[in-house]
């Protein structure tokens, strides 16, 4: 393993670091204390997300079908095809914000981005289902303006646990040293279950 060491003038050796030796600071710029940030407790926190996420992710899936089909009108058919590419948009766009976590932002920030597009998804949902003048008359289809709001939330909802999905994890096993491979793999380990356990 290769060794980076810093030298005195005079040729004595100050100290040796492992190249693979990361710095992490705090939110405020500040290194980070590996006492107070990190560790078990804040992986623990990013597995209870994920439960929660995946409850709202597939309860919302499993009733999409009933409310295009009962509250927008649409016919069985089509509203099982809208579901189909609801899911479909979901994980497909796990890809791209994979590649938005590993190379424009840091896992935290594309979490809370991705956060910030889903709310505004599961919002206007809620809002058109909560308002009558947003979903079309019995046995009418949906307006031009309805179906935009529809599908404006639906796919923002889609994209946001797309990128979720992706960076949720990776904070969560950025919390531990990277040298620790028993502690990354027992994270990982209790994620998967928490995922199981949300759905």
């Amino acid at each position: 393993m290769a060794l980076e060491m810093s030298t005195e003038r005079d040729g004595n050796v100050l100290y040796q670091q492992k190249e693979s030796d990361d710095k992490f600071v705090d939110w405020r710029g500040r290194e980070a204390n590996p006492k107070k940030h990190g560790g078990i407790r804040a992986a623990a926190l990013t597995c209870v997300v994920g439960v929660l996420i995946n409850m709202v992710f597939l309860s919302n899936a499993i009733n999409f079908v009933s409310y295009f089909r009962l509250s927008m009108h649409y016919s069985p058919a089509t509203s099982a095809n809208m579901v189909t590419n609801f899911m479909g948009t979901s994980f497909l766009l796990s890809i791209v914000g994979g590649f938005i976590c590993d190379s424009l932002f840091t896992s935290f920030t594309t979490f809370i981005i991705f956060c910030a597009i889903n709310l505004v998804g599961v919002i206007l949902l809620a809002i058109q289902a909560q308002f009558t003048h947003l979903r079309p008359a019995v046995d009418v289809k949906p307006s031009l303006f309805q179906a935009t709001i529809l599908y404006i939330g639906l796919y923002a909802f889609a994209a946001g646990i797309a990128g979720l999905n992706v960076a949720l994890p990776a904070h969560g096993a950025e919390q531990f040293d990277h040298n620790d491979a028993r502690l990354i793999s027992a994270f990982f380990n209790w994620f998967n279950f928490a995922i199981c356990l949300g759905a």
